[in-house]
């Protein structure tokens, strides 16, 4: 706030110098174009100058914005999934922890594909779904924590 303060201030002196500066000298400008013709004083002159430069420069930064957009909505995406999918792991855990095998199991396996770690998620899942005896799922979650594992597979093995 104080910078757009002092930013205001220094406009309205250097406007006011300006100002000072040609209210002794008028000057007159005439632009001429085929059978067109802009005649108006230098003071006018520059004032559209200075306005047309600044919607220019205004325009620009708000094309170059713009183009950025994708790219910075990409990455929010990217960090809202991550997000998600620790607040699931972490919550999942929690829940396998209570014995709560069918509420740990469905938030283990919502997000695994989306963790930074899937095969954490598929390992804990496997685990709720041995204790509620439900063998085959069990296995398709190993399977998935198996194929998951970017390095050695030695946790999933065991």
């Amino acid at each position: 706030m104080i910078r757009f303060l002092r930013l205001l201030f220094l406009f309205f002196v250097l406007g006011g110098l300006i100002a000072l500066a040609f209210h002794s000298e008028n000057g007159y400008v005439l632009l001429r174009y085929g059978q067109y013709e802009l005649e108006t004083s230098v003071v006018f002159f520059t004032i559209g100058l200075v306005v047309a430069v600044l919607v220019i420069y205004l325009l620009v930064r708000m094309i170059a914005a713009g183009w950025g957009i994708p790219s910075r909505l990409g990455g929010w995406r990217r960090r809202r999934r991550a997000a998600r999918a620790r607040r699931s792991l972490v919550n999942g855990l929690q829940t396998l922890w209570e014995g709560r095998w069918s509420d740990a199991e469905s938030a283990l396996a919502r997000d695994a594909d989306k963790a930074e770690k899937p095969a954490l998620n598929y390992l804990a899942a496997a685990q709720a779904a041995h204790e509620q005896r439900a063998y085959d799922r069990r296995d398709d979650y190993l399977r998935r924590a198996y194929r998951a594992e970017s390095g050695p597979a030695t946790v999933t093995l065991l």
